[in-house]
């Protein structure tokens, strides 16, 4: 059900959809304000990827939907709220997250599923540690340059990883470890 001009819910709309097995797709919210996300019966797709932010409570209704959940336009998650929606079953996308801290790496790897942050350009040593520790698919297409410790890091992760946004010229090293697993997804291009 796509109901992507929609850019506020009616009142009722959201215990409606709560009940409905199919994709829904709500990315014309552009606000969260006052909003109820109620979709704890919900086990198809769910788009709100207009969303720019959402609250603590709307973080921790999210986290009762089983079904992929596409939040790609929030911009900035607290720890609290990467916690709620970690605990999402079905895969999880927060590719507009252009930074990526220990303090939301931590409680986002904490998911069981697909995971994209494909927003994130730049990873940390210390978060390339945390993301060994998600099970599932993770992606990373934002990443262009890793550090032989980082490459190293990511090759231990527990699951497929796409990493097809890397550029060709790597440091030494690199594109070794990264060849060696098999679960890392690379762009022909440049690996």
């Amino acid at each position: 059900m796509a109901l992507c001009g929609i850019t506020a819910l009616p009142n009722g709309l959201d215990t409606l959809l709560s009940n409905h097995a199919q994709s829904v797709f709500l990315d014309g919210l552009q606000s969260a304000e006052d909003l109820r996300l109620r979709f704890s019966g919900h086990t198809g797709v769910l788009g709100l990827s207009g969303l720019t932010w959402v609250t603590d409570l709307q973080a921790a209704d999210l986290s009762e939907h089983s079904g992929a959940t596409y939040l790609n336009g929030l911009i900035h998650l607290t720890a609290s709220q990467a916690n709620s929606l970690s605990q999402i079953t079905g895969r999880v996308e927060l590719d507009s997250l252009s930074t990526l801290g220990p303090e939301l790496a931590e409680p986002l790897c904490r998911h069981r599923g697909g995971l994209s942050l494909n927003g994130v350009a730049v990873l940390s040593d210390d978060v390339a540690d945390i993301l060994t520790s998600h099970v599932g698919r993770l992606e990373l297409d934002g990443v262009s340059d890793l550090t032989i410790r980082q490459a190293i890091s990511l090759s231990r992760h527990n699951g497929e990883i796409s990493l097809v946004g890397l550029h060709p010229h790597q440091e030494n090293g690199v594109w070794d470890v990264l060849r060696r697993s098999p679960t890392i997804e690379l762009s022909l291009a440049t690996a």
